[in-house]
Formats: structure tokens, C-alpha cells, sequence
């Protein structure tokens, strides 16, 4: 397989479980995000879960495109997975949507 067909496979395969989240009400997807990165954060990273978080939900061309959830550091879903952003340090992928993958 080539890098694209690569990428189209597991955009595909993701784009259902970003779908739902998205769907989700703020408080319902912080909810969710505590229970799937309990094990994958410390307790202070997941603070970012907390209520005076916001939730960001981007929209382009009428298609979702991505949830971000931030407070200094920041947590961003997309149709690929969910990766972590601290507000210092580098950014790292921490949950994959692939066929493994539960909601």
C-alpha cells in the first residue's frame, strides 16, 4: 500500500468514532475522554477535562474537522485518533482510531 491509500484506510476507519464524539455534548465528551485517557495521562494532564475547559469543535466546508479541548495544554480529536498538546514540549499522538480501537 502506498502512503495515501494508507491514510484514506485509516481516515476511514477513524471517521465513524470521531463522528460520535463530535455529536457529543461537551460535558458528555469529557466524560467519555476521562474514561478512554485514564490510563494514557497523568491526573494534572487530566485536569484539561475539567468544566473550565473549552471545547472548540471546527467545521470547514461543512464537514467536521476537528475537536480541540484546551486550557494551556491541549487535547485535539480528529478523524485519525487523539493527540495531546503540552504548552510547552511537543505535541504526541496518544490513541489511535483504528479497528483495535473501542468508544
Amino acid at each position: 500500500m502506498t502512503l495515501l491509500e494508507d491514510y484514506k484506510k485509516a481516515y476511514e476507519t477513524g471517521l465513524p468514532f470521531f463522528l460520535e464524539l463530535f455529536k457529543m455534548s461537551d460535558s458528555d465528551l469529557k466524560d467519555k475522554l476521562k474514561s478512554i485517557l485514564k490510563n494514557k495521562l497523568n491526573s494534572r494532564n487530566l485536569d484539561l477535562l475539567e468544566k473550565s475547559s473549552d471545547v472548540i469543535r471546527t467545521i470547514r466546508n461543512e464537514n467536521p474537522e476537528k475537536i480541540s479541548i484546551q486550557f494551556y495544554d491541549w487535547i485535539e480529536i480528529y478523524p485519525l485518533g487523539i493527540s495531546f498538546h503540552p504548552e510547552h514540549g511537543n505535541a504526541h499522538q496518544i490513541i489511535d482510531f483504528d479497528e483495535h480501537f473501542k468508544l
